[in-house]
C-alpha cells in the first residue's frame, strides 16, 4: 500500500492508504489466533481490491473475506488460543468502560482456556496494548465508541454463553435443562437484551414441523451443548461479516 501510494505521486500517506492499513489490527484481532506453528496465524482468507484514479493515485479499496474458521470459537487444541480479541477483552476487563461486560480472566472461560494455561499469553505481546491499538484503528475508520462497545458487548456475550451450564436429566439423559440461577446465562441475556427464561428454554428444546403442526421437543444434554456452541459460532460469524462490511 505504501509503495502504491508513492508510485501514485502521494508525497505522504494518503487517507485511503491510512484507512486500509488501519484495518489490519482489527482483522488480526478478530481473525487471527495463536496456533502451534504461528503466534499470529490468520484463520480466514482475505482479498483486498485497490482502486486507482486516472493519475495512478489510490481512490478506494474493498476487502473480501472467506473461510473463517468458526470452529475455533468453541474449541482450541492444546497450546493454541481462540481469536486474539477475546484475550484482549479479558486482559482489559478492569478498564472502567469494560466493567459492564462482567469479564474474568481468560482462564475462567471455556472458550478461551482449552489450549492450556501456558497458551493464554503470547510472549512479547501485551493484550491490553493490543486492544488499545484495535480501538484506535476503529476510530481511524470512523467507527464511533458506542458502536465499538456494542461489538465488545456481543463478543463478551459469546464468552459467557460458553460457560452456560447445561445439565442432563431424565432416563438416559434424554432431556436437558439450565438452572434458572445460572449466572453465565443471566449475563449473556443481559448483554444481548434477550429474555433469560426463553434462552434457557430454547437452548434445551427444538421445534419440529410434523404433519403441518409445530411440536416442541426436549433435546438430550449433548445435543443442547452442540446447539449452544452452534449459536456461539453463528453469532461470531455474523459479527465478523458485519465488521468487514462496516470497514468497507
Amino acid at each position: 500500500m505504501r509503495y502504491f501510494a508513492v508510485v501514485g505521486g502521494a508525497a505522504q500517506q494518503t487517507s485511503v492508504e491510512e484507512r486500509v492499513l488501519a484495518s489490519n489490527p482489527i482483522m488480526e484481532s478478530i481473525g487471527n489466533a495463536k496456533t502451534t506453528r504461528n503466534d499470529n496465524s490468520s484463520r480466514f482468507g482475505k482479498y483486498i481490491e485497490i482502486g486507482f484514479g486516472r493519475k495512478g493515485d489510490i481512490i478506494g479499496a474493498n476487502m473480501r473475506t472467506y473461510l473463517l474458521e468458526k470452529s475455533r470459537v468453541v474449541f482450541q487444541a492444546s497450546q493454541e488460543r481462540n481469536y486474539h480479541i477475546f484475550y484482549q477483552l479479558c486482559a482489559s476487563r478492569d478498564l472502567p468502560e469494560m466493567r459492564v461486560l462482567k469479564l474474568g480472566g481468560a482462564e475462567t472461560f471455556r472458550y478461551t482456556n482449552q489450549g492450556g494455561e501456558d497458551s493464554m499469553q503470547i510472549p512479547g505481546t501485551d493484550d491490553v496494548v493490543d486492544l488499545e491499538r484495535t480501538r484506535n484503528a476503529f476510530t481511524i475508520l470512523g467507527v464511533p465508541p458506542d458502536q465499538q462497545m456494542e461489538l465488545f458487548r456481543i463478543l463478551a456475550a459469546v464468552l459467557h454463553l460458553g460457560n452456560v451450564n447445561i445439565q442432563a436429566s431424565g432416563r438416559g439423559g434424554d432431556r436437558s435443562y439450565i438452572d434458572g440461577e445460572d449466572r453465565s446465562l443471566a449475563v449473556f441475556s443481559k448483554l444481548l437484551g434477550v429474555e433469560r427464561t426463553q434462552m434457557a428454554h430454547w437452548l434445551c428444546h427444538r421445534r419440529l414441523a410434523v404433519g403441518g403442526e409445530m411440536l416442541v421437543k426436549p433435546m438430550p444434554g449433548q445435543q443442547s451443548l452442540e446447539a449452544r456452541d452452534a449459536l456461539a459460532k453463528h453469532v461470531y460469524g455474523q459479527l465478523f461479516t458485519w465488521t468487514v462490511t462496516r470497514l468497507n
